[in-house]
């Protein structure tokens, strides 16, 4: 279920005319951002200046982008054991 509301947001928005958009989740829901992996989704490690976290301290910021990345290899290799 998860998936087709990803795929519907996506596919409406489209509708709406935009051509990029982001999401926001945590690294605890795992099985979220795979699903956003699956849609084609990709991490966005780097802060835009009118979206900063900038409360978080800089090694917070850096364990999670590791994490992320992780999530994303390990994704990564899911995939394409899938497919073969």
């Amino acid at each position: 279920m998860g998936k087709y509301l990803v795929l519907y947001r996506i596919h409406r928005l489209k509708e709406l005319g935009l051509r990029k958009c982001e999401s926001v989740t945590t690294l605890r829901h795992r099985k979220s951002l795979f699903i956003q992996f699956d849609c084609g989704a990709k991490p966005k490690l780097r802060l835009d200046y009118w979206n900063d976290l900038g409360q978080a301290p800089p090694l917070a910021r850096r364990i999670a982008h590791y994490r992320l990345e992780g999530l994303y290899r390990e994704w990564m290799r899911v995939r394409s054991t899938r497919r073969s």
